[in-house]
């Protein structure tokens, strides 16, 4: 949830692009502190620091869908955009 609200507000100020870097960036290191985590309380902060990165891809990822969207036929991009929520 704060990841989204994050990502939503960079998204709008730095551009989709850098925001999606930066997410790329807390999924390659949360990802790799998981994977050499030492104990249980270093693999729960990176698994939070993972969802948060998770979090910030979803306003990316519906600001990319609403922006290449086809125009034609039956609903709005709102709609569209929408739909791909439960691919998720």
């Amino acid at each position: 949830m704060f990841g989204a609200w994050l990502g939503g507000l960079l998204v709008d100020r730095l551009g989709r692009c850098r925001v999606f870097m930066a997410d790329m960036l807390f999924f390659v290191v949360s990802a790799l502190g998981c994977a050499l985590a030492p104990n249980m309380e270093v693999l729960v902060f990176f698994r939070f620091l993972m969802g948060f990165g998770v979090g910030m891809d979803i306003p990316v990822a519906m600001a990319f869908l609403a922006e290449f969207s086809r125009l034609k036929g039956k609903g709005s991009k709102g709609s569209r955009t929408v739909a791909w929520s439960p691919a998720w």
